[in-house]
């Protein structure tokens, strides 16, 4: 995330990220060395890579426009619900697919059945299968020499819930790991007198 400090003079500052929940240690949780912040000046600290966009188009089912909904799938209302009855898919096309690919997706009002991620192409990797309400985090590694060009999104007969928001992208070595972080930032004076961390911003990285 992105912090503004405007101090009174020239200060260091430092970013912190730890779990969710976590106590603060800067000896631990400290991103990189401290920043110089100019008076009155602000910084950017990025943690990871920012230069990721999700590959998706309409992620957030503004449109149906680019899925292909199976039998039983409607798009409506900013979500794709799945109705019980049939094995059926939700497709979409992309480029060719490579390495480590970091997925998310929210289900919500499912009372039975499952969502399975897939990875489409000449052949096809499944992610990992999903059973519960709430936000989903996985990476699905398609090194394996296979050519990957789609997503689908395959519900079980008896999937009677919706889906929303989903996002696919390609995982960079800078990437930071997904789960929700706590982020704090502290000022420390020119004779590296640390001051009081003011936090926690609390962050959902995918």
């Amino acid at each position: 995330p992105d912090h503004d400090l405007r101090p009174s003079d020239e200060l260091h500052h430092l970013d912190g990220r730890d779990p969710a929940g976590v106590v603060p240690d800067a000896t631990v949780h400290a991103i990189g060395d401290p920043v110089v912040v100019p008076a009155s000046g602000n910084v950017v600290v990025v943690d990871g890579d920012d230069g990721q966009d999700s590959l998706l188009a309409n992620p957030d089912f503004g449109s149906p426009a680019a899925w292909v909904a199976g039998g039983g799938w409607v798009i409506a209302n900013g979500v794709a619900s799945h109705a019980a009855g049939s094995i059926s898919r939700l497709d979409q096309a992309l480029p060719a697919l490579a390495g480590v690919q970091r997925f998310a997706v929210t289900v919500s009002n499912r009372s039975k059945g499952t969502v399975t991620p897939i990875l489409t192409g000449a052949s096809e990797i499944a992610g990992s299968v999903i059973s519960t309400n709430g936000t989903v985090f996985q990476s699905i590694d398609t090194s394996a020499g296979i050519s990957l060009s789609g997503l689908a999104l395959e519900a079980s007969a008896d999937f009677d819930g919706s889906i929303d928001t989903v996002i696919l992208f390609s995982e960079t070595p800078t990437c930071t790991s997904a789960g929700s972080y706590d982020y704090y930032v502290a000022p420390i004076s020119g004779s590296l007198v640390t001051g009081k961390a003011v936090g926690p911003f609390n962050t959902l990285i995918v």
